[in-house]
């Protein structure tokens, strides 16, 4: 690493700062320079490096501002999707659906199974016939803005159950990749229990993940009467590499 100018010192944070000279350099063209953090601080680095795409930064003829511009992309690109063989920074987004039902990236109902409340989170809501069976569930899906390597989920839940005329291999509480139209962790449902803070969880490694699907259901019969039984989804968990979601919605 060479030895820092002294201008590199003033911090791009420091407002009416100037312009600083153009690298001359296409900053992927080698990797001379190696850094770790913690991950805590990726998104305020990020933030940092972003000051480096904006004309006002440079100072050169305007070939040099505008090549030093589209280098700084090209360097936030390669930190966030690229990031050698990793396919990308780490990350691990919690969303917490009793303060918000949109903490990150999109969160949206399926097929109008649930309602969100703004102290318990996602609660169940009765919804169908879909193929003939009424369910009492709760159904969200996560939507990413970019895809990404899935590594690990957990979905937090309450059930108590109510009416299923169905058998008892039938999933009632799951988590599906919807991208890839797979079914990723399940309970079947005789081997259901009912509780608060239940939790359901999957790790592994999957690329290209941009949807995501849990669902709690603490009923599902032929008919529309019965007992409903109740559910909820309190909070969920994500991790994996790439693009993090964690940014608000």
């Amino acid at each position: 690493m060479s030895t820092p100018p002294p201008w590199a010192y003033r911090g791009s944070f420091i407002p009416f700062h100037l312009p600083v000279p153009v690298p001359g350099v296409d900053p992927l063209s080698s990797q001379d320079v190696g850094i770790c953090w913690a991950d805590a601080w990726t998104p305020a680095i990020l933030g940092a490096l972003k000051a480096l795409t904006r004309p006002e930064t440079w100072t050169g003829s305007d070939a040099d501002v505008a090549a030093a511009m589209q280098g700084a992309q090209d360097l936030l690109g390669g930190l966030t999707d690229g990031c050698g063989a990793s396919g990308g920074f780490p990350f691990l987004c919690v969303a917490d659906f009793s303060t918000v039902a949109n903490p990150f990236a999109t969160w949206t109902i399926d097929s109008g199974c649930g309602e969100w409340d703004a102290s318990f989170g996602y609660l169940g809501a009765l919804c169908g016939p879909f193929s003939g069976h009424y369910f009492f569930a709760s159904q969200i899906i996560l939507t990413m803005d970019s895809p990404i390597t899935l590594t690990g989920l957990d979905l937090s839940y309450t059930l108590a159950q109510g009416l299923y005329t169905t058998g008892g291999d039938f999933r009632q509480v799951y988590i599906a990749d919807l991208t890839h139209s797979t079914v990723l962790a399940s309970i079947r449902q005789d081997h259901l229990v009912d509780g608060d803070a239940l939790h359901l969880n999957w790790a592994g490694s999957i690329a290209g993940v941009d949807s995501i699907e849990f669902v709690v259901q603490s009923s599902e019969r032929e008919t529309s009467g019965g007992d409903n039984g109740a559910c909820s989804i309190g909070n969920v968990s994500i991790s994996g590499n790439g693009t993090s979601p964690c940014s608000l919605a």
